[in-house]
């Protein structure tokens, strides 16, 4: 319950979640599916009922301002139509372009943006490159020893 809670309050930190939350939350149930630890019970269900609580205003938020409803004003909850919504963040579109800014960040500290960065540093130290690309390389290995020996 607290990890759904946690998720939950996730959704509200960078619209980027928003699209990579449930791939996330999809692969661990397959994963606990193909170990065969999914078990049902009143923790699960409390789970399920603590995220969907929690997703609903940013559903019914997004809703709103992409034009499937009406600005929502009541007593309870009041969603405004924003003037602009930066979905093209969490879009498809340009996804090499995406792609490529971010291997451009990790391979030279740098987005192109000035206020990300300082020309002498970077948005972070060199000696973190190596550190970073070792820390996925690694993740990755254990990812997939660990789903052999299942």
């Amino acid at each position: 319950m607290l990890s759904a809670l946690f998720y939950g309050l996730t959704l509200y930190t960078y619209a980027a979640v928003w699209s990579m939350l449930p791939v996330t939350l999809i692969l661990q149930i397959l994963y606990l599916i193909y170990i065969k630890k999914l078990k049902w019970n009143k923790f699960m269900a409390a789970g399920i009922l603590i995220l969907i609580v929690l997703a609903v205003p940013l559903l019914l938020f997004v809703a709103v301002n992409i034009g499937y409803l009406e600005e929502i004003r009541s007593p309870v909850i009041s969603i405004p139509k924003l003037v602009a919504m930066r979905s093209s963040d969490i879009s498809f579109e340009q996804i090499g372009e995406k792609f490529s800014r971010l291997f451009n960040i990790l391979l030279e500290r740098n987005d192109g943006l000035y206020w990300n960065c300082t020309v002498e540093y970077g948005m972070y130290y060199k000696f973190t490159t190596p550190f970073a690309i070792l820390g996925l390389l690694f993740c990755m290995k254990n990812a997939i020893i660990s789903i052999k020996n299942c």
